[in-house]
C-alpha cells in the first residue's frame, strides 16, 4: 500500500478539496486539552484522550473486513465522516503500520495538541481494529512525511 511522494501529495490535495472548516470546535478541544494537562498532568490527560478515542470508536463501530485493503477503506470512510483525515495501512512481519494524515489542527495549536490528538487517534484505531478480532495495542511511532503520524498495531 506504499505510495510515492507525488501520489501522497495528490491524495492530500484531493482530501482538502472535499473538506469543510471545523469552525471553533478545534480551538475549544485544544483549550480543554491544555486545561486538562494543567489540572491532572500530561500523562493522565493523554490516557483520558486515548479513552475518548476508544469511546468514539465504540459509537461508530467498524463492520468486519476481510482484507487489509478493505480495512483501510472502511477506516477511511469513518475518518471521512469525522472529517479527520485519512490513513494508509501496511502489513509488517509482526504488526500493521498505520500512517495517518491530515488530522485537523487548531489555528494556534498548543504544545499539548500533538500528544493529545495522537492519544485520541491511538484509542480510535486500537478499538476499531480490535473490533476485527484482534487484541493488540496501538503504539504511536515517530511523525511521518507530510506531517502525518505513524502508529503500530501489534
Amino acid at each position: 500500500m506504499a505510495q510515492s511522494e507525488a501520489a501522497l501529495a495528490e491524495t492530500i490535495s484531493r482530501y482538502h478539496a472535499d473538506r469543510r472548516r471545523q469552525g471553533g470546535w478545534l480551538e475549544l478541544v485544544a483549550l480543554l486539552g491544555d486545561e486538562l494537562c494543567a489540572s491532572v498532568g500530561e500523562e493522565d490527560a493523554e490516557a483520558f484522550f486515548r479513552h475518548v478515542g476508544s469511546c468514539l470508536a465504540d459509537r461508530q463501530p467498524l463492520p468486519s473486513q476481510g482484507t487489509l485493503g478493505e480495512l483501510e477503506a472502511a477506516l477511511n470512510r469513518l475518518l471521512a465522516e469525522l472529517d479527520w483525515g485519512f490513513c494508509r495501512l501496511s502489513a509488517k512481519s509482526d504488526a500493521i503500520l498505520i500512517q495517518h494524515y491530515e488530522l485537523p489542527s487548531p489555528r494556534s495549536p498548543a504544545p499539548s495538541w500533538e500528544r493529545l490528538s495522537t492519544a485520541l487517534l491511538s484509542g480510535l484505531f486500537e478499538t476499531w481494529i480490535n473490533g476485527q478480532g484482534g487484541s493488540a495495542r496501538v503504539t504511536a511511532l515517530a511523525e511521518v512525511e507530510a506531517g502525518g503520524r505513524a502508529f503500530s498495531y501489534g
